[in-house]
């Protein structure tokens, strides 16, 4: 599990740590009814459900639990979403019942987000098709269908090393947001009138700063 950014959530007061994903801090949720969530992962039908997942899907508990260090958000046991619904039973009903409404909350607003990444992608690739028309028009090329189509398999080859075509239908936002962002720089390079070798160059190294600066390269789509 890789640390994302930690979102605090109410519950009666107390506020229970959550991550993008819906991993969830388990010691968090655990203090709110003084129990300790060792104690649950000690249960024997607990262990039965992970060892039954584990044989359906290959995952392993470390994969599914996992202890970390750090300040008071994310200190703790932090349980994968499959695992957190299930403690969240034993802690009581309605803890349950908040827990679901939280993972409810967190899938709306993401459904929302990708709706917007979408559409500003939509609108970057509608912003390169005119600047390759401009670039072709000052030397007296006519733009053609393919021109616009290797110009999108250009950015997916910059990020997955594959030059196709992808349904953007399918991108997740991180995916839809780092297409976006190459598209808005290959206008600035056509701009600059580099050429297609160049831009190439430009946007690897442009890919490589921005996932420097946050975006992990695990989240690329392949």
């Amino acid at each position: 599990m890789k640390m994302c950014k930690i979102v605090m959530h109410s519950y009666a007061g107390n506020g229970i740590g959550f991550d993008p994903i819906g991993w969830m801090n388990a010691t968090h949720a655990g203090s709110c009814f003084q129990k300790d969530p060792e104690e649950w992962i000690g249960l024997d039908l607990t262990r039965l459900y992970i060892s039954g997942l584990s044989k359906k899907t290959g995952v392993t508990l470390d994969s599914l639990v996992v202890t970390r260090r750090g300040n008071e958000k994310s200190r703790g046991m932090w349980l994968h979403p499959k695992l957190a619904l299930r403690f969240s039973r034993w802690l009581s009903i309605d803890f349950e019942i908040w827990f679901e409404d939280q993972l409810d909350l967190r899938e709306s607003t993401s459904a929302l987000a990708v709706k917007a990444a979408r559409r500003q992608a939509a609108m970057s690739y509608r912003s390169l098709c005119e600047a390759l028309v401009i670039t072709h028009q000052e030397i007296g090329k006519e733009t053609k269908p393919h021109h616009y189509m290797n110009e999108a398999r250009l950015i997916n080859e910059i990020l997955t090393g594959v030059f196709r075509g992808r349904d953007r239908s399918q991108l997740t936002l991180t995916e839809l947001e780092l297409v976006t962002l190459l598209e808005n720089r290959d206008v600035l390079l056509l701009g600059q009138g580099k050429d297609y070798i160049n831009r190439k160059i430009a946007l690897t190294q442009y890919l490589v700063q921005l996932c420097a600066s946050g975006y992990k390269l695990s989240e690329r789509y392949g």
